[in-house]
């Protein structure tokens, strides 16, 4: 069960995206760490693949920093803007998306930022209804915020941000509406929901089986006669699927149940009753996918797979049990290599499809095509020839230094290093710059860098230890053991 400060910040976040035609976003809160922020809450993207991100340092050119330091809004429409203002951000998430950075605040200032990402909007700025309605939220958050340190709660965040999947796409609720045939005299008597899901307004229904068989599809209407000559048949309930043209021209999967029954004893009398459920278009999905010749899996927003149809068992070496309901990088882990990590990144940040080769080891290659949405990734497979350059990197998957995280970060840290080396001008900027970037990069506290100086070590920076403890170093030769 979550705890309440976890929880307090999930409800905020999800309704901080939705309320903003977001995808994803998440919550920064203090550390106990002084001037660093921590990612409590990631909602939308999966945690692991942003590990970099998890933590900022509030005096770092990052739109997450300016939003804590100054208590204003950072609003960015596009990749444009983002690139001219925050370069390291880019550097880092070189993918075109809007973001929105909104401060939370209480009575004694920042306590965090509230990150809303969303389609990029190129040459369009943000509308400051957002940006409004996100302070606002951010105002009632740092308010609630408030209220549970008051109670006792330690509203600072040490450890892996919570992930949150955010909620579904609204979809067509299943219906489900009441009929009574008589089959003698063809008379139907349904329901108000019955009516609805055949288009007829209240009181418009002819009631007769002819008005129902004119909502099927042509092929599907011998099956309502089969329904009713099976049913008496057997005496038993019948089931069967056909498909209705909706009132909106769509065609609509439908299961109609029946019954066979004798009011009062008197057989002549004869009535088929049961339910008419529509079950929308879902069902037909899996079947669709499953006839296709290419590999189909369906994934959330946080990378678990939701479906697989036959040929991607075949082309992945996996049954549908191994598949489902596993995260994508645990059930297949050569999909965790740093490059195919990066084109999931760019799918999830761009909403944009993305087409890359991968090799599933020992030696089968695959063409691989993300395409993202709202609830999720649809990832189609095609067996493909191997290509005629195939970095080692590629076909030797593992290579490198510890897990697909720790590699992602350490392909992030040079660059966001490099860039902001260029801001630095003296020795003791560089210093900062050096202590910004690394401190927060390995969770440490403390750092300390001597400059050489004819042989001998001389303290040039130093941040976290107690005051005097590093003298005893100043001037050491440079070969004391």
């Amino acid at each position: 069960m979550p705890d309440e400060l976890s929880l307090v910040l999930a409800q905020a976040l999800v309704s901080a995206v939705e309320s903003s035609g977001g995808y994803a976003g998440g919550v920064y809160l203090r550390s106990r760490t002084p001037g660093l922020l921590r990612l409590a809450v990631l909602a939308g993207l999966p945690g692991p693949l942003f590990r970099p991100w998890w933590r900022m340092h509030v005096n770092r050119p990052f739109p997450v920093s300016e939003a804590y330091r100054t208590g204003r809004p950072v609003l960015l429409s596009d990749a444009e803007e983002a690139m001219r203002r925050f370069p390291q951000l880019m550097a880092g998430l070189p993918f075109p998306f809007g973001s929105l950075w909104v401060p939370i605040t209480g009575p004694r200032g920042s306590m965090g930022v509230l990150v809303v990402l969303r389609p990029s909007t190129p040459g369009l700025p943000v509308d400051p209804a957002h940006g409004d309605r996100l302070h606002r939220l951010g105002h009632r958050l740092g308010d609630a915020l408030n209220d549970l340190d008051q109670r006792g709660v330690d509203c600072v965040w040490e450890t892996e941000p919570v992930p949150v999947q955010l909620p579904a796409a609204t979809a067509p609720p299943v219906r489900v509406g009441r009929f009574d045939w008589d089959l003698h005299s063809g008379q139907v008597v349904a329901d108000d929901e019955l009516c609805a899901i055949l288009g007829f307004g209240p009181g418009a229904f002819p009631g007769t089986v002819d008005a129902l068989a004119e909502q099927l599809v042509p092929e599907d209407v011998y099956g309502l006669w089969a329904l009713a000559r099976q049913t008496v048949e057997s005496a038993e309930p019948v089931v069967r699927r056909m498909r209705l043209r909706g009132p909106d021209g769509r065609s609509h999967l439908l299961e109609l149940s029946g019954r066979w029954t004798h009011p009062g004893g008197d057989a002549s009398a004869s009535h088929l009753s049961g339910f008419l459920v529509d079950l929308g278009e879902g069902p037909v999905v899996p079947e669709a996918a499953d006839r296709l010749p290419r590999g189909v899996l369906s994934l959330d927003r946080l990378g678990r797979i939701t479906y697989a149809n036959g040929l991607a068992e075949e082309l992945l070496g996996h049954t549908r049990a191994e598949l489902v309901g596993h995260v994508v990088w645990q059930a297949l882990p050569w999909f965790g290599h740093e490059a195919y990590e990066d084109h999931y990144r760019a799918a999830l940040m761009a909403d944009e499809p993305v087409h890359f080769l991968a090799r599933r080891p020992p030696s089968r290659w695959l063409s691989v095509s993300l395409y993202p949405g709202h609830d999720g990734v649809s990832v189609v497979l095609q067996a493909a020839d191997q290509p005629d350059y195939a970095p080692g990197s590629v076909t030797t998957p593992g290579l490198g230094i510890g897990s697909t995280a720790d590699r992602s970060s350490a392909l992030y840290r040079p660059v966001a290093l490099a860039i902001a080396l260029t801001e630095a001008v003296t020795a003791r900027q560089v210093s900062a710059v050096v202590t910004d970037e690394l401190l927060p990069a390995f969770g440490a506290r403390q750092l300390a860098i001597y400059l050489l100086d004819e042989g001998h070590l001389h303290l040039a920076w130093e941040t976290g230890f107690p005051k005097g403890f590093l003298d005893r170093f100043e001037g050491v030769e440079l070969d004391v053991s």
